[in-house]
């Protein structure tokens, strides 16, 4: 559930500036399986505790490892690691708030910094979609033919982990994306 409003493609071209992302056959906002897996991948490789080399080869044997490259071609594929992860869903209806940013200095981001960021410049509000307060979510993990049962724990917790401590989305910086109550269910 989440803790503090989420936002999810603000970088997607919209109207009025700031994108939200949109489920393409479903309507509803979501998190790619891409960003979920993003998101675990983040926290574990700067936030959880490093367990030296068995956790790495357990991080590398999960989450998959990307390929390595040599020039600009990739002397290694990479792999897929043994869990997938899904798009995360709202398992119900969706309330959405209206949030905005307001920046103050419009001409020294528009101007290519000619002019210093100063007071006396006009606000310029920014509105945007925002998924509110306390909409659940459901987050899928998928474990492939290969993954051993300790595998899918792990992910698991590193996901509920980083949920809560990381959150998900953009503006987490300023908590929106954050999740509470996560609960498992394995």
């Amino acid at each position: 559930m989440t803790a503090e409003r989420f936002v999810t493609g603000t970088g997607l071209p919209h109207p009025v500036e700031n994108g939200f992302l949109w489920h393409h056959t479903l309507g509803v906002p979501y998190l790619p399986g891409s960003g979920v897996k993003g998101i675990v991948l983040s926290w574990d490789r700067d936030w959880a505790n490093d367990g030296g080399d068995n956790h790495k080869d357990l991080r590398a044997k999960v989450l998959g490892r990307g390929p390595k490259r040599r020039g600009n071609a990739a002397a290694d594929p990479g792999s897929a690691g043994r869990i997938a992860f899904l798009d995360a869903l709202p398992p119900e209806p969706v309330m959405l708030d209206l949030d905005g940013v307001t920046p103050h200095d419009h001409p020294y981001y528009t101007g290519g910094g000619k002019e210093p960021p100063a007071d006396w410049h006009s606000p310029n509000p920014i509105p945007f979609l925002a998924v509110a307060k306390g909409v659940k979510f459901r987050f899928a993990l998928l474990p492939r033919s290969d993954a051993k049962p300790d595998d899918l724990k792990a992910a698991v917790n590193w996901l509920q982990c980083a949920l809560e401590r990381l959150g998900a989305g953009a503006k987490t910086a300023v908590d929106h994306g954050r999740f509470e109550d996560v609960q498992r269910v394995v």
